[in-house]
């Protein structure tokens, strides 16, 4: 169904001694506020890629990031220091990327450790916000903590003969700035069940679509949203956009995660969408995202996914190794808790990476859990 080619790179999944010997360092690499520097680090022969400041900004506009959201990444290079009052940052920003690296490579001489087990009373959906930190996004609404619906603007619209509804859509999101979707509608008022899609890198929304029998979803009478994406592109907007934000305490998936739940508040107020039927469908790093968005929401009902992830990833290009969004050290060392679909708090189908059978047994699962 989807093309697995358009992945950069499976990510590793670490087992065995060598997963359990790097939790400890990993943990104090980011997760500790500092006021000082730390001591030197082994330098590398890996060349520094880019820096952490903002740069070729000049091109992106709303309407650029509209159509090609993967090559966006200003909002994410401002947020650190938008909210700054927030921010937990790293002892030695410009030392991380090569220390992560190195980690990532495995050349370090790191002891193997016993595993730790969650502690009585464990709580993974509170642990998760936490290392996300991702708190002061959300808000309270009786018992659920969840994002606030954001203002919106149709950028585009077309009724295609048989009847379906496509609307190029802009999130005015205030904290996560413009966020671009594809809102696909059955024929008829609604309101329908809806399928929230986050695509894989490189891919905007038109491209998932085409890249799928997207008219099984609408002959089903769902309605789809799929996410655009931005500093999606497994290369320099998403290196710098990632190690900008890991240097000051934040994550670009914890901003991912973010925008998702910012999207199902849209749907959930929206006159043609069923709030109350929501299924999630992920592709590639899609999945990695709305595999922790199903701990961080009480709002999906199901999620079909095609990726697990250890949230610790690289893109080598041309002997240059670029950071990948989910990287995250506080989710590497939860990941094997993140993974247990078993354990999810929605029915969850894990399928082969790029869902070779098709869209018609996801479908199925999803019709079966959002049922009214």
């Amino acid at each position: 169904m989807w093309d697995p080619s358009l992945r950069c790179r499976p990510p590793r999944v670490a087992s065995g001694h060598r997963y359990l010997a790097r939790l400890l360092v990993l943990a104090g690499l980011l997760l500790s506020s500092c006021s000082s520097q730390s001591e030197p680090t082994k330098q590398t022969n890996q060349e520094p890629i880019v820096g952490t400041e903002p740069s070729g900004l000049q091109g992106e506009s709303p309407e650029s990031c509209q159509s090609t959201p993967v090559d966006c990444n200003a909002t994410y290079l401002e947020f650190a220091r938008r909210h700054s009052e927030h921010a937990r940052p790293v002892a030695n920003c410009k030392a991380l990327h090569a220390q992560l690296l190195e980690l990532w490579k495995g050349t370090g001489s790191i002891a193997p450790i016993e595993p730790l087990e969650p502690r009585p009373g464990f709580d993974l959906r509170s642990a998760l916000r936490h290392e996300l930190n991702i708190n002061f996004l959300l808000q309270s609404s009786g018992q659920l903590v969840e994002r606030a619906a954001p203002a919106f603007e149709v950028h585009s619209q077309q009724q295609l003969d048989n009847g379906v509804r496509e609307l190029q859509i802009r999130l005015n999101d205030t904290q996560l700035g413009n966020i671009p979707a594809l809102l696909i509608l059955p024929p008829g008022s609604g309101p329908f069940p809806t399928l929230l899609a986050l695509p894989g890198h490189g891919q905007n929304p038109r491209q998932w679509l085409d890249s799928i029998s997207s008219h099984e979803i609408t002959e089903r009478n769902f309605a789809l949203m799929v996410l655009g994406i931005r500093a999606y592109d497994s290369h320099i907007k998403e290196h710098q956009a990632s190690l900008t934000l890991l240097c000051q305490g934040f994550s670009l998936i914890g901003l991912r995660v973010s925008e998702a739940m910012s999207a199902l508040a849209f749907i959930e107020q929206h006159p043609s969408l069923r709030g109350d039927r929501i299924g999630l469908l992920g592709h590639s790093g899609g999945s990695t995202a709305l595999n922790l968005l199903v701990h961080l929401s009480s709002v999906p009902r199901a999620l079909v996914s095609d990726l697990r992830s250890d949230y610790f990833n690289f893109q080598e290009i041309e002997g240059r190794y670029y950071l990948l969004d989910e990287t995250h050290i506080g989710l590497h060392r939860l990941s094997p808790l993140i993974n247990q679909a078993a354990t999810a708090p929605v029915p969850t189908l894990d399928v082969e990476y790029g869902a070779p059978e098709g869209l018609a047994p996801l479908l199925d699962f999803l019709a079966q859990h959002l049922k009214p």
